[in-house]
């Protein structure tokens, strides 16, 4: 019984297939995926997106030709830079030309009348003329007789007592200020109020009533 079972097992084993001995033509061949997901391998570089594969040499030129781009750009740039800062106030100085072409003439009017009025006339236009030039290219000229003070648009060089104004207030403008679009390019030297001193007002006081008592 047992020598029976032996030989059908015995059989069996004969008859089955052997995976070394199956052609290789014939063995299944695993996808790319699952061999590197078996593998534990990550997927392989995503190719640019025109499909063609670019080499070290190609990248190389690239950077190259990248390099000496922005080397023209910077040259470019520098140029440009340096044309502005030598021509940017190209448009003042053309419009300052016929203001001194109005001085040579009033000069040279003059040398030959020798007459002052036409001359003093001829500057005052002169100087209505070279203001508007300078209002045109967004320079001002800052009146602020009467204003409160600004230090940060007032130079202060001097205080005097004022009963007309409030203390803080400028009285008066020793040197003008001027604005060139709404920034101060030079401030205006001022004299500022005080409260006036009582021993000042006292003495004036006094002053006066002994200036009635001797007209008296």
């Amino acid at each position: 019984m047992s020598t029976e079972r032996d030989e059908r097992a015995e059989k069996t084993e004969r008859n089955r297939p052997n995976d070394s001995d199956t052609p290789p033509e014939e063995q299944p061949v695993m996808a790319p995926e699952a061999e590197s997901q078996s593998a534990g391998d990550q997927p392989p570089p995503a190719e640019p997106a025109d499909g063609e594969a670019v080499t070290v040499g190609q990248l190389e030129d690239r950077l190259l030709r990248i390099a000496a781009e922005f080397e023209n750009y910077k040259k470019r740039r520098q140029r440009e830079t340096e044309d502005l800062l030598r021509y940017g106030y190209e448009s003042l100085a053309r419009d300052l030309l016929p203001v001194l072409d109005s001085f040579e003439r009033a000069i040279q009017s003059s040398e030959q009348t020798r007459e002052y009025d036409p001359f003093h006339d001829g500057i005052v236009m002169i100087l209505a003329q070279f203001r508007e030039v300078m209002r045109r290219h967004g320079v001002e000229r800052i009146e602020p007789v009467g204003e409160a003070f600004d230090p940060h648009t007032h130079e202060a060089v001097g205080v005097i007592p004022d009963s007309a104004l409030e203390p803080g207030h400028i009285a008066e403008v020793l040197e003008p200020g001027y604005l060139m679009h709404e920034r101060v390019i030079r401030a205006p030297r001022v004299l500022v109020t005080q409260e006036p001193d009582e021993e000042t007002s006292g003495a004036g006081e006094q002053d006066e009533t002994t200036a009635g008592e001797s007209t008296l």
